[in-house]
């Protein structure tokens, strides 16, 4: 019994043919281990030979993964598995929009983007294209599909119209915003520097990114200068510095724990100067614990099984059951298997003897393991 990968364009249909020879008591397929439920555009068929057919009408990337199907009877169970990729055109998920940043601070031009195979890119200043020179102009993608690009120490010969193009097999998409750079100078009344919104206090989790928004007035528009624990922060790959002429924003790409501290944003003009302060925490990612283990059950025939953990960790840990040491289907309609929150529940309604033994709970993430196990016993009579 074997499911065939698959490759197929945006619109076209899936069809995996699983051939059995035996009449089977339980079928169950599964997308990225989760059961896969009958929709308006997934039918499960069963043809004349015995061959199983899963059929996903107007593929769309979300239907790329890893699709599998499970079939039991009383004697045992069989698995097969295969991946599935969704070729498409590249999209814009989120387009470029305008930008306006004040005379000598970086600018940010962002996009985010869609395609398989994942699309080539160039980008243009006015229909011409640029090369970024990682001085003055970097470019930064990230795997989620987002694509910056970013103008250092911005001049008036920087303001234009940037656009960008993204090309695979299956097609071609653009995009455009206006980069705008305007001077301190205005025509208001001068006045001096001060915070419309101060800095918040940020809790973020360790790879997040952190952001720092204020709203100021000033005129002439202040000079920004931001620190962190009293030492200078400066632009550089992990961090970018904007200034709009109302807004003064601060972008750290990634967290970790060495940003942990208080942040200050300092204003400044020939008038007088403002500060504002603002924390960061940073949830730093730690392995997986069972902060409540298994415990031991004795119980009887037909008799319900619940057996109930708790784990921490971040990221959020991957959880799987075993039975003496093989690993329990999500799939198997003999077990509940549940979730809430940091609780994993296994439950068996009407246990068997041949439920004794051990059950096992293992949580996995990127830092680390931990496990719990619990001996269950079942006894045929009351006696």
């Amino acid at each position: 019994m074997i499911y065939r990968s698959c490759v197929h364009s945006k619109s076209e249909s899936d069809v995996f043919h699983v051939p059995h020879t035996r009449k089977a008591a339980e079928r169950c397929r599964l997308k990225d281990g989760k059961v896969l439920r009958p929709t308006n555009r997934v039918e499960s068929i069963e043809e004349p030979d015995g061959t199983l057919a899963l059929v996903i009408k107007n593929a769309r990337p979300e239907d790329a993964g890893q699709y599998s199907v499970l079939v039991q009877n009383p004697l045992g169970e069989a698995k097969s598995a295969a991946p599935v990729l969704v070729e498409q055109a590249p999209t814009f998920q989120k387009p470029l929009e305008p930008v306006n940043v004040v005379e000598g601070y970086p600018a940010k031009l962002e996009a985010k983007l869609a395609g398989s195979p994942p699309p080539e890119i160039k980008w243009l200043k006015d229909g011409e294209e640029i090369i970024p020179d990682n001085l003055h102009i970097r470019e930064v993608r990230s795997p989620d599909g987002t694509v910056a690009l970013l103008i250092d120490d911005c001049k008036p010969e920087d303001a234009a119209k940037y656009s960008l193009v993204a090309k695979n097999p299956l097609g071609e998409s653009a995009s455009s915003g206006k980069l705008g750079v305007s001077g301190k100078d205005s025509d208001a009344p001068p006045s001096k520097p001060c915070f419309v919104t101060p800095l918040p206090n940020l809790t973020v989790k360790e790879g997040e990114p952190i952001r720092f928004e204020a709203e100021i007035s000033g005129n002439p528009l202040p000079d920004i200068s931001w620190t962190v624990n009293d030492r200078p922060l400066t632009p550089a790959d992990n961090t970018l510095i904007t200034f709009d002429g109302e807004k003064a924003i601060l972008e750290i790409r990634s967290s970790t724990p060495d940003h942990i501290g208080t942040y200050q944003c300092k204003l400044s003009n020939r008038l007088g100067e403002a500060n504002s302060e603002g924390s960061v925490s940073v949830q730093e990612k730690s392995a997986p614990h069972f902060i409540q283990r298994l415990n031991d059950f004795n119980g009887f025939i037909n008799q319900s099984l619940r057996l109930s953990c708790k784990v921490t960790g971040y990221p959020e840990p991957e959880v799987d059951w075993y039975f003496n040491g093989d690993l329990i289907s999500a799939a198997n309609p003999k077990y509940h298997l549940s979730k809430l929150g940091e609780m994993h529940t296994l439950a068996i309604p009407s246990c068997t003897v041949g439920d004794n033994g051990v059950y096992e709970c293992k949580a996995k993430n990127p830092v680390g393991e931990d496990h719990t196990r619990a001996a269950v016993n079942i006894r045929s009579d009351f006696i």
